[in-house]
Parts: C-alpha cells; structure tokens; sequence
C-alpha cells in the first residue's frame, strides 16, 4: 500500500516528538519541575514580560492548564507576577534571578538531545532541515494552528533575495548576507515584518 508523503513525515515527526517528551519528562523530574512548566521557564527567559495568557497560547495550552503550573513557578520562587502598567486587568510574568537559572539549564535540553544525531549529517542536510522546519512552522502559521514564531522568515530585516550563491538570503539587521544553516526560529531581534512586505516574500 502507498503511504503518502504527509503521513510518512507526521509519522517521523511523532517518533521524534515522543522521543523529545521522554527526554524532557526525565530531565523536568530531576530539576523538580513538570515538562510544562520547564518550557515556560524556557519561554518567559526569551519573552521578558509576557503576559499569561500569550504563554498559554504560545505554549499551545489552555489558560486553565498554564495557571496551576506558573502558580507553582512563583511558590519555588521561579517567577514573578506583576500587573501591566497598560492593562490592569492584565497579569504579566517574569523570570526571577533563581528562575534565569534554571531557564538556562532547562534551554540546553533540547540541543542536549539533538546534537549527536545533527553532528552526524551532512552540514548541507542539516541546513537543509532547518530551513524546510522553518517553512513548515510558518505554513502552520498562516493557518493559524499555532502563534507567529520569531523567525527569519516573518522578520522586517529578512530579504529572502539580497543575498547569493551559498548565502541567498540577506539580514539587514547584521548587515551581511546568510545561508540556510544561519536561519533562526526564535530571535530576540526579531521585528515583524508590515503585511506587505510578508505578501511580498509570498508571493516570491
């Protein structure tokens, strides 16, 4: 039977995800924390300032789910919370010095995982990768599964054709040219992209 491509790679992806999990389930007990509230340590050292509800949907959680979670964060002394001078309403979180900590150790995790298999392929396969995952988040994003991620791609200072040969890509921000294997998924100088330029590189 012909197993179509889609599904050959969810299957791929799912047997990698469940890898992931048991690495993050077994790392998480032994620095006393659940698997979601490491990821949110994770997030909330890359979002300074976020407010609760934007963790829970960057984390893909329910507001319901997260609150328990960030609740236990601020007992361990991990994280504060503090009204947005903006919105009252509002709650935002921050990481606390003890909570930057553990953010840096839990952070490491994932690339813990990667880096032998990643070390094993060819440098053009995996930049390769990279860039092909990038383009999957983003087609996920435009469907609106998930939220807008700090990538290249959706970036104000990424010209998808200001570059050539290895590096076709340009970063007007480091003001040099980039290749594949230089792409970003979650940038701290990330500035999104106006709706025009984004239709621009869309319909490049």
């Amino acid at each position: 039977m012909r197993v179509p491509l889609h599904t050959r790679i969810a299957d791929g992806l799912a047997r990698l995800g469940a890898l992931a999990r048991f690495h993050e389930n077994q790392k998480s007990q032994a620095e006393g924390l659940s698997p979601l509230q490491a990821r949110a340590l994770v997030v909330l050292q890359r979002r300074r300032g976020i407010r609760l509800g934007d963790l829970a949907r960057e984390l893909l959680v329910t507001y319901g789910t997260l609150s328990p979670a960030v609740s236990s964060l601020e007992e361990k002394a991990l994280v504060t919370k503090y009204v947005d001078p903006e919105e009252h309403r509002a709650v935002n979180l921050e990481l606390t010095r003890k909570g930057a900590a553990a953010a840096r150790r839990v952070e490491g995790w994932a690339s813990e995982l990667l880096a032998p298999p990643v070390a094993d392929l060819d440098p053009d396969e995996a930049a390769t990768l990279l860039a092909s995952l990038l383009k999957l988040i983003r087609a996920f994003e435009r469907r609106g599964t998930i939220t807008a991620a700090r990538m290249c791609f959706t970036c104000r200072y990424f010209d998808p054709k200001g570059g050539k040969g290895a590096r076709p890509y340009f970063c007007n921000l480091l003001e040099e040219p980039i290749g594949e294997a230089n792409l970003r998924i979650d940038c701290s100088e990330h500035e999104p992209a106006d709706t025009d330029q984004l239709e621009g590189r869309r319909q490049a």
